[in-house]
């Protein structure tokens, strides 16, 4: 049940987990989110920002 409700809000954000040959992968909507590099304290990592719709 856990399992089911976590899917459901990743997949209201746009996110999905696929197993795949190599493990488990998160992909996205690219129409939704778009991978973007973010300032994180000194360093920079990479981030999910969410797309306004119109």
């Amino acid at each position: 049940m856990i399992d089911r409700a976590q899917s459901a809000s990743l997949w209201q954000m746009g996110l999905q987990i696929n197993q795949t040959n190599s493990g488990k992968v998160l992909t996205w909507d690219v129409n939704r989110l778009q991978l973007i590099t973010c300032q994180a304290g000194t360093g920079k990592t990479p981030c999910l920002k969410i797309v306004q719709g119109d």
